[in-house]
């Protein structure tokens, strides 16, 4: 049977052992704490960085945006109409509210279309994002603006043809109505052939 001294030892060694490591656990979870409030102060900072430029951003896209649109009213309705972007903050999220001011009186272009003004805009607003996306600038117009009035059509086409020369777009317009054709720089005819293909039958350039 062994000494009870040794017995005593191996306790004693026991009982060191779990102050040492004790003691380390306490260290390491005083160094955890620390190294957390570091990075919930470099977070705070970084987040609201990011924030900023998002915002820097959100405010070029809405000025790109607003010239683009402003642009196209002002070239069919000089002085008439003024269009805006508001953005809305919210759960994380912006929501964006376009809407047209006509003097003092705010319109939705969805519900006041009188003379074409949503037709308008939308053209307006897919011109924005193909320049923001950096895609090719062209643009395919099927039958576009059905909802401005005919006094207008005329004014339509010198808009697209500012808009054409001022932002480097191509647009290709299909159409039956006069008024665009004669105003347009060429002039592709094509007609469906009796076993149903489809064939350019005349090509006209104006200069």
């Amino acid at each position: 049977m062994r000494d009870p001294k040794f017995y005593e030892q191996v306790v004693l060694q026991t009982q060191a052992k779990r102050d040492l490591l004790q003691t380390q656990l306490a260290t390491n979870e005083e160094k955890c704490q620390a190294l957390q409030t570091r990075l919930e102060k470099g977070i705070i900072p970084a987040q609201a960085f990011l924030q900023a430029i998002a915002n820097e951003t959100q405010m070029k896209i809405k000025y790109r945006i607003e010239a683009i649109a402003q642009k196209a009213l002002d070239a069919v309705w000089p002085g008439r109409y003024t269009f805006h972007i508001d953005f809305d903050p919210k759960r994380g999220k912006n929501d964006a509210r376009i809407y047209v001011m006509k003097g003092e009186y705010e319109l939705d272009p969805l519900k006041n279309n009188g003379g074409g003004l949503a037709d308008i805009l939308s053209m307006a607003l897919r011109i924005s994002t193909l320049l923001l996306a950096r895609t090719e600038r062209v643009i395919i117009l099927d039958e576009p603006m059905k909802n401005v009035s005919r006094s207008l059509r005329d004014t339509i086409m010198l808009m697209l043809k500012e808009l054409s020369v001022s932002l480097g777009i191509q647009f290709i317009l299909i159409t039956h109505e006069d008024s665009y054709i004669n105003g347009a720089d060429r002039i592709f005819e094509v007609a469906i052939q009796p076993e149903g293909d489809w064939e350019v039958s005349h090509v006209s350039v104006h200069d």
